[in-house]
């Protein structure tokens, strides 16, 4: 069972070119758990899994895409299709 989340404040982040991202550090938070949990038995993952969830260790992980495939192929697979019979156009 996943551990409950705690409030935290919202932090803004500038990026190189100038634009400003903010966020909740819970979002952070919650999100690495769903990592974790969803892909912590892959063995291609062992370099980076598990995340560490009360800092900001997620940013870094995900930076070469890797991850985010992974976790997209995940969703793909848990989830069938709702129109399996339907044409593409």
């Amino acid at each position: 069972m996943p551990l409950p989340l705690q409030v935290r404040t919202s932090l803004a982040v500038k990026s190189k070119m100038g634009a400003t991202h903010s966020f909740a550090e819970s979002e952070c938070a919650a999100f690495t758990l769903h990592v974790n949990s969803s892909l912590g038995g892959d063995p291609e993952l062992d370099h980076l899994l598990p995340i560490v969830g009360d800092d900001l260790e997620i940013f870094e992980v995900v930076k070469d895409g890797v991850l985010l495939c992974k976790l997209i192929n995940f969703a793909q697979a848990t989830h069938p299709d709702p129109y399996p019979n339907k044409p593409l156009p």
